[in-house]
């Protein structure tokens, strides 16, 4: 048997070889190459093993009560990738296909298929568990996930047949904030968090997001715990298809309950579709992915994502964290019962002086937020709130920094299916931009997008596929200046209904008499079109302002209204403006819009 030093030479070691004084162990599941992936909850084919052996240029994995108990497969001396090739040991028969050898010799990952049933996937990890004294308690770490082998999906949590393979996709790292401070220092978690967007035609793609804590596991390190959330349309591009994904998840662990791997530093891991108890105990298996439609007419799906994670600590990430509460306003399209039809949804109560369209409150000490969006239907006069995450130690939110942030509907709440992320997380590609458009960079303001499911039980379900939001440190009434003028430049985002259901980026710009309280918002470059909205305030509710289209100034054809308000930029009062809108076609073909706007000086 060869052992393998830290020099990367091989040498006869004795059989129970130990690596860098460290014992390989890790996991191997089975399943259908397919949109549901493996086979998490039969015990054959998913097997732990506490001792993997690396003999002679191969990786021993055994598998008790398993076929014929064990796989030998090949494992090349250096790091990188390798191809498996037959013929080798497998309690399935011959395996062929992609293993990869990291390079600091700490993990080890097989993708691979069985000769004898082409259908049929294996996903194997095996590497140097993490130990307790090797966990970080302060800083952040970040981890690339990698393409989803046994679902074929290449966003995780995602299934293809759901626009898991969506192109023009962003697929954020999974973020990890180590600290342990806690509420006084009483209640240590650390808080990971990733979030997935995508952006086409006809409601193409979607957003959905993952976060948890981080918990100890008496005696073996730490596991992590939580949950996803979602709203993805299938890759057909249907108006109407959008699929709810909500579902627990945890890491994956090894015979010996240890789930990161990494010698010095947990730098691997996997994460799978579990709900554990406070002893990392798998209570359940599998993510739900729901339909659109009515009540009677919905199907759930059971699937099992795998998704490796591979990085380490990052010392680059913003350590900026702040307790604060932001204020703003919300936009989105609203289907009814997975219907084609489209009602255009913005804040309520947005002209009031507190702007309570989306209401976020952050908690730098806790690694946590709570949000409460409260949303109106512009055409049936719907009224609506929902809550997400929480800031008391739940699995429903993390708060990175400043930037990167994710919540999902408030623990508890079974008939809401919400995800809310920032832009930091899942900024827009260069492909989601049109020609001519410049985003704002904003860095005071937050931006990002949300979905949600609401189901009456017995009624009728509202579905709020991809919508927008924007939020900041609320400009109070002295705040605002009460002379001068300013200009303000940013960019808006929304979603259109004419034809085809679909997303738009757009300019927004903004001018603003603070003597008179009144200018007006133009939103231009939206889809070759520009509109214009007079607006002005009240000397009480000076921070806040609304108006109507101008229709003369506008494009022809249209009505609309817009509510928004001012902004601070730390000491720099009214240094940024943000608000709703909402646009329609008052004649044939009839054309709805929705969005929001971010702007500053």
């Amino acid at each position: 048997m060869r052992a393998i030093s830290d020099d990367g030479s091989e040498s006869e070691a004795s059989f129970n070889i130990r690596v860098r004084s460290t014992q390989f162990s890790g996991r191997s599941k089975r399943g259908t190459l397919s949109a549901t992936g493996g086979d998490d909850g039969s015990p054959t084919d998913n097997v732990s093993s506490n001792t993997v052996f690396l003999q002679f240029g191969n990786v021993v994995f055994p598998t008790p009560g398993v076929g014929s108990g064990f796989y030998q497969l090949l494992r090349q001396a250096s790091p990188g990738t390798f191809t498996v090739t037959s013929p080798n040991l497998s309690p399935y028969g011959d395996v062929t296909g992609d293993g990869i050898f990291f390079g600091d010799r700490d993990f080890v990952l097989y993708e691979l298929t069985e000769q004898a049933n082409p259908t049929s996937g294996l996903f194997m990890f095996v590497g140097i568990p993490t130990q307790n004294l090797e966990f970080p308690t302060a800083g952040f770490s970040s981890f690339t996930p990698r393409d989803d082998f046994l679902l074929g999906s290449d966003i995780p949590f995602v299934r293809p047949s759901s626009g898991g393979s969506v192109s023009d996709h962003i697929v954020s790292d999974i973020y990890v904030s180590w600290d342990t401070t806690g509420s006084g220092g009483t209640n240590p978690h650390p808080v990971f968090a990733q979030a997935s967007f995508a952006l086409g035609p006809n409601q193409q793609g979607g957003l959905v997001v993952a976060m948890g804590r981080i918990l100890p596991d008496g005696d073996n390190p730490y596991f992590m715990t939580g949950g996803v959330s979602g709203s993805f349309n299938p890759s057909n591009g249907s108006a109407v298809g959008a699929n709810l994904i909500k579902g627990s998840i945890a890491s994956s662990d090894d015979g010996n309950g240890f789930d990161f791997f990494g010698n010095g530093s947990p730098k691997y891991g996997v994460i799978e579709a579990a709900a554990v108890d406070g002893g990392d105990v798998v209570q359940s298996r599998g993510l739900a992915e729901r339909t659109s439609g009515s009540a009677a007419s919905r199907s759930d799906t059971a699937y099992f994502p795998n998704v490796v994670m591979i990085g380490g600590p990052n010392g680059t990430i913003s350590t900026t964290r702040t307790s604060r509460t932001l204020n703003g306003f919300v936009s989105g399209g609203l289907q009814i019962d997975g219907s084609s039809g489209f009602f255009p949804a913005y804040s309520t109560d947005a002209a009031a002086a507190t702007a309570t369209g989306i209401v976020i409150t952050t908690s730098a000490e806790e690694g946590q937020l709570s949000a409460t969006i409260n949303v109106i239907d512009d055409t049936n006069d719907f009224t609506r709130q929902f809550l997400l995450g929480g800031v008391d130690g739940t699995t429903s939110s993390a708060f990175i920094n400043d930037d990167l942030f994710v919540a999902r509907e408030a623990d508890g709440s079974t008939t809401d299916t919400l995800a809310l992320a920032t832009s930091g997380m899942v900024p827009l590609l260069a492909a989601h931009i049109p020609a001519g458009v410049n985003l704002c960079a904003c860095s005071f303001m937050k931006w990002g997008h949300w979905a949600g499911d609401f189901e009456m039980v017995g009624v009728a379900t509202e579905r709020y596929h991809l919508a927008h939001w924007v939020a900041g440190e609320l400009a109070s009434v002295v705040d605002v200046p009460t002379g001068g003028t300013a200009t303000f430049t940013g960019h808006a985002i929304g979603t259109i209904a004419d034809s085809s259901i679909r997303q738009f980026v757009a300019n927004m710009s903004a001018t603003y008499d603070f003597a008179d309280r009144f200018g007006q918002v133009t939103i231009s470059n939206l889809e070759s079109k520009t509109f214009v909205f007079p607006i002005s305030a009240g000397a009480m509710t000076a921070n806040v302002f609304s108006g109507n289209l101008d229709v003369e100034s506008s494009a022809p054809g249209f009505t609309g209204d817009t509510r928004g308000a001012f902004y601070n930029n730390g000491g720099v009062k009214a240094d940024g403006i943000g608000g709703d809108f909402v646009i329609n076609e008052s004649a044939t073909p009839f054309a709805s819009m929705a969005g929001v706007y971010v702007g500053e000086r």
